[in-house]
This record gives C-alpha cells, structure tokens and sequence, in this order.
C-alpha cells in the first residue's frame, strides 16, 4: 500500500494549523498528502489579531466527495485518512461518506478523526456538528485525539484525573483513544492512549503560551508513526511536540521549520 494520506480539515492562509500542520507533520514521516480542505480562512482567529480576517469561505460536502472521487478516478489508494476541523454537519456526513467508500477499496484504511470542537472550557462549533462529530465519525474511526475538554463533552463526563480520564475514553465508541493536555504536575502537561496494548502515559513540560495547531500536529504525527508500526509513537509525538513548542513565536504560532523528531519521552503504563 503506497504512504499517502488523505487529509481533511480547514485550509489557511498564514498560520501552521488544520492542513498547513498536518502536512510537514506527516511529511517529516515519509507520507504523501492529498488535502481535502473543509473551509478556506486568512488564519486562525487568534492568530493575527491585530487584522480583520475576510469572510472564510466553506467548501462544501458534495465538493469534498468530488474530491475523494476524484483521487479514486486517477487510481490513487490512501493507506489512512485524517480527519480534523469540520464548519458544519454537512462536512461531517461528506467525511462519513468518504470514510466509508475509501474502506470498500480499503478494507485496512485506517481513519483517525481529530475532534475539533472546542478547548478551554467551552465549544467553537456549531452544538449540532459537534454532536454528529460524537455520534457518525466517532463510530467510524480507529484512533481519537481529542483534547481533554473534547473528551469530557464528548463523553458527558467531568474527568480531571487519569482514572476519571480513563473511564471517559472507555464510553466513547472508538476503539484507540490518546487524550492530549490531560493534568499533570506542576509545570508539566500529560497525554494519555487508551488501546488494546492498555493504558499509558506521558509527561512533558508545560509551556506558558497558548499554541495554536499543536493539536492537528500532534494527531498527525501520532497517525504517521502508528502507521510505521513504531512501539514508542506516543512517546516520539508528545516529546516532539513538546520541543516545537519551545520554538513557538511569542504571538502562539508554531513554525514552519521542516519537523525533525525527538528522542522518544518516557511513557509509563497505568
């Protein structure tokens, strides 16, 4: 099966997040991308600030399908897909329909969905996508990478400990879960997986800023590695990470450097 990845999430101008972090991450890894964009913007919100953003433009369900039909047409087979920000339900059932007609060519695709719904405390999508984010690609997926407060909506759950954390994992319907910016000591930042090899852990250092695109980089990495059958992917990923953030500029952006990996972080089994 050739290395190409089918990726689906926002497309930017300036700024490494959706696409423009998913890319160099699984480039870094040897794979192909063929990018499936959910929305067109200036950057993220947060961003540039100081800057008005024009009207983003949505690309719509039935052109993302073209897309995907499109690369069945010239003969191309993905060996994964990614899935991460989705604007409306309408994406949502576009990358469920992709998810599904890539497998019947496939049947060993495997599909990580990024839920992109929300952080700090509260949801930046629509309630009725964010749902069907829970119950149509959820179901559908292989691997999860939601955030700690995706985790706890998607789940109903109010988790704040590893145990919590854990029993929350288990009622989502995916089988592989790694929760990014779950509690940790003082100064640092954990991310656990849940899969049938069990429970484990990393740590890493907290850094101060709020970044943007960790998380579509951080899923991108851990799809590429797991697809390389490499045993210390989460720790590979998160120490990575960890390193990009302290080269992050003051304004939370990471850069754009090529992504070199870092030496594995230790990963304790809980």
């Amino acid at each position: 099966m050739p290395k190409i990845i089918f990726a689906i999430s926002s497309q930017v101008i300036a700024g490494e997040v959706g696409l423009n972090a998913i890319r160099p991450a699984l480039q870094a890894l040897a794979y192909e991308i063929f990018a499936c964009p959910t929305v067109l913007m200036a950057s993220h919100p947060g961003a540039y600030p100081q800057a008005d953003p024009p009207a983003k433009h949505s690309i719509n369900g039935q052109e993302m399908r073209q897309l995907a039909q499109w690369l069945d047409d010239a003969g191309t087979a993905c060996s994964a897909i990614i899935s991460g920000y989705m604007p409306s339900l309408d994406h949502v059932i576009a990358t469920a329909d992709i998810v599904q007609a890539m497998r019947r060519k496939n049947p060993n695709l495997v599909y990580l969905c990024d839920p992109v719904c929300g952080d700090r405390g509260k949801l930046y999508i629509e309630r009725e996508t964010a749902e069907a984010i829970r119950d149509i690609l959820l179901p559908l997926a292989d691997i999860a990478t939601p955030n700690l407060f995706e985790l706890n909506w998607l789940s109903g759950q109010r988790s704040t400990t590893d145990d919590q954390i854990k029993n929350a994992a288990r009622l989502l319907p995916t089988p592989h879960i790694v929760v990014t910016s779950s509690p940790a000591n003082k100064g640092y930042i954990a991310t656990l997986r849940l899969s049938d090899q069990g429970v484990s852990r990393c740590q890493t250092k907290l850094e101060p800023l709020h970044i943007h695109g960790m998380g579509d980089t951080f899923a991108a990495l851990y799809l590429g590695l797991h697809l390389n059958g490499e045993e210390n992917a989460l720790g590979i990923a998160t120490a990575t990470m960890a390193k990009l953030a302290t080269k992050a500029t003051p304004q939370g952006r990471l850069p754009s450097a090529p992504i070199i990996l870092a030496a594995s972080a230790e990963e304790t089994f809980i």
